[in-house]
């Protein structure tokens, strides 16, 4: 048997990676385009680490004629659907020694020279199958944006666990701020990101039991061990003296809303005159603009908004202020606006187990939205009921991981909606979305499960 490498329109896509345990089951799909699926013998290839290619099954293009290598009958079944152009492969009973990579190719014979080949190959999936268990790689407490006005307010304290293996090795436990065991609280479902998993956890407490030295402390408890993290308030950061001024990224609400990009400059200080007397004022392509002064409540605050287009770039931004001797100071801040380097957000959303459903007798239940996004990047997140319209839920302030902040937002809905299946979207905007693109959008529903991907474009 000869292998021929061909590079040409003919493709074959092969399903994503998989990490399974012994005994369990998998089934890889290739999808074939560029030639006639339909008249063409297929087979499945392996090559294990360090080990030589394995033929393991073909099968005729009328699935008349099935062969298997002989170390894979009983457990593997070669089927295709030629109406799909889909070749496919169920592995039953898996062992230790499956872990490969499993390429789909199809087998051509020639008859004038009696050379049968593998001309048209697939890129492989890689299967692992272990009993290996991977404890959590970071576990991160939530705090909600901002402690409630009201004593009895219920304010949403989030955990969240990530990088562990397998799905449903790892479980949560509150304590309050004198040690005491917490029970009323939601375990969402595992969500796999690439090989590993993540899962949240959900804590409703009132606003009088969280805020100064009052705190919850969030536990994952996995096989072998367990992590823990404290939740408390996010601190109010101390006021500096003189003028700070922050030009802000633009306004992802904005890029989702009306597809304009909206720049914040924010000018604070301690000296009411000081601030009073500073002004804004923006360049645009070397053209100044006026930009809009925003109303302030707070004396030692004043900030000024710009729209722009996506291609007006080189923004410069003048802060004048007279300071004490009435000399006059200028501070130059240059921004380029719509970076593109920055990755698209990675949403997931998690919804409720039917047991912790069935175990709760409110009305309402929440579902959790975590973004995954760039960091310093802005991030706007909104909901939506069925084919409605977007709303806001309750979103947190971002949890800054290496190079990435994660965002997390609730929503609540009724449990009659649940029950009838509606279906609920979330939508995620970053400050570096192109006017031609769409927000990143999840959903879910009772019948559809945890999370997946909807790929219908936002208007």
């Amino acid at each position: 048997i000869v292998v021929v490498w061909r590079q040409a329109g003919e493709t074959l896509t092969q399903s994503e990676a998989a990490v399974k345990k012994p005994g369990e089951s998998h089934r890889l799909t290739c999808t074939a385009s560029g030639f006639t699926f339909s008249s063409s013998w297929m087979s499945w290839i392996r090559q294990p680490p360090g080990k030589p290619l394995e033929w393991t099954c073909e099968i005729k293009d009328d699935s008349s004629s099935i062969d298997y290598g002989s170390s894979f009958k009983g457990r593997f079944t070669i089927s295709r659907d030629n109406n799909k152009n889909q070749l496919y492969l169920q592995m039953n009973n898996l062992k230790d020694e499956d872990t490969a990579v499993y390429y789909c190719a199809r087998y051509t014979v020639s008859g004038d020279i009696h050379c049968d080949y593998f001309d048209y190959w697939g890129k492989g999936t890689q299967v692992t199958v272990t009993t290996a268990q991977t404890a959590p790689t970071s576990v991160f407490g939530l705090s909600p944006c901002g402690s409630g006005g009201d004593a009895a307010e219920l304010l949403s304290l989030g955990c969240l666990a990530s990088g562990y293996f397998p799905a449903d090795s790892v479980t949560f436990k509150w304590t309050d701020a004198g040690g005491n065991s917490v029970s009323d609280f939601l375990q969402y479902p595992s969500v796999k990101s690439g090989a590993t998993y993540s899962a949240v956890s959900q804590l409703q407490v009132k606003a009088a039991d969280f805020g100064g030295e009052k705190s919850y402390k969030c536990t994952a408890v996995y096989p072998g061990g367990q992590k823990t993290e404290e939740v408390k308030p996010t601190p109010v950061p101390p006021q500096k003296s003189c003028l700070n001024v922050i030009l802000k990224n633009p306004r992802a609400k904005e890029l989702f809303n009306e597809k304009e990009a909206v720049l914040e400059c924010v000018v604070t200080g301690e000296n009411e005159a000081d601030v009073h007397n500073a002004t804004i004022t923006w360049k645009v392509n070397s053209a100044e603009k006026k930009g809009t002064d925003q109303k302030e409540s707070n004396p030692l605050r004043k900030s000024s908004l710009l729209s722009i287009r996506a291609d007006e770039k080189n923004i410069n931004l003048f802060i004048k202020d007279f300071w004490l001797f009435t000399y006059l100071s200028s501070c130059v801040f240059v921004y380029q606006p719509l970076v593109t380097d920055f990755s698209n957000p990675d949403v997931s959303i998690f919804a409720p187990r039917d047991q912790n459903v069935k175990r709760n007798d409110k009305k309402w239940l929440q579902l959790v939205c975590l973004v995954n996004v760039s960091f310093g990047s802005d991030v706007y997140v909104a909901w939506k009921k069925g084919e409605g319209s977007y709303e806001e839920g309750l979103t947190g302030e971002p949890v800054k991981t290496g190079s990435f902040n994660f965002v997390t937002s609730i929503f609540s809905i009724s449990r009659d909606d649940w029950d009838k299946g509606i279906n609920f979207s979330c939508a995620a905007a970053h400050s570096f979305l192109k006017s031609n693109e769409s927000p990143i959008s999840k959903s879910t529903s009772k019948s559809h499960g945890n999370s997946f991907e909807c790929p219908t474009e936002i208007s």
